[in-house]
């Protein structure tokens, strides 16, 4: 670590990689080209103690084969500092990318029915009704670049009036994309 110098330094960094970080992509396994000298002195049982207890970690990239330390450091998973886990929130909320899908579509969508519907179209069937066919297009193009997958139009109901006649309620589920992490492999000797 630099001596003098703060470890919050790094959070420059991170957040730059972070905000950079397209809606269908990962920082996972991203490799640091920062100023700053980093710890990764760690040995593989720290390395899994602070991926569980929901730390962005980087470490050095080391060659499986003969363990000579290759020089990169790289973020080793792209994961928040979320870990209370349940059925209704589970572990994918631990996932920046998952996150930045989410987020995303709040954006995304706020900022169509701002532009396109807010205090302009009608709250009515037909009005509705075009809502829904933004929303679909935005789900298909959210699909074709591969940051969500198994979106059919049917999955989105078309939006209904809110408690107020002004308000519109549109509810529906997404499935986001993550990137490979992980390889498991069965070899089959023939």
């Amino acid at each position: 670590i630099d001596k003098g110098e703060s470890p919050a330094n790094l959070v420059y960094w991170v957040t730059g990689a972070e905000a950079s970080c397209a809606v269908n992509a990962s920082c996972t396994n991203k490799t640091y080209d920062g100023e700053y000298i980093i710890n990764t002195n760690y040995k593989q049982t720290e390395l899994e103690k602070a991926i569980t207890n929901g730390m962005l970690i980087f470490h050095r990239v080391a060659d499986n084969v003969d363990g000579d330390i290759v020089g990169d450091i790289n973020i080793l998973r792209d994961i928040n500092t979320f870990t209370s886990f349940s059925k209704e929130k589970n572990e994918d909320f631990s996932s920046n990318q998952v996150i930045r899908v989410l987020d995303q579509h709040a954006i995304d969508i706020a900022r169509l029915f701002n532009k396109t519907y807010l205090g302009k179209e009608p709250n009515d069937d037909e009005g509705r009704m075009a809502l829904w066919g933004d929303i679909v297009a935005y789900e298909k193009e959210m699909q074709r670049i591969r940051a969500i997958t198994n979106f059919k139009a049917e999955d989105v109901p078309i939006p209904t009036m809110g408690q107020s006649k002004e308000t519109v309620l549109s509810e529906y589920a997404i499935q986001p994309v993550m990137c490979m992490e992980k390889l498991y492999m069965n070899i089959i000797v023939a």
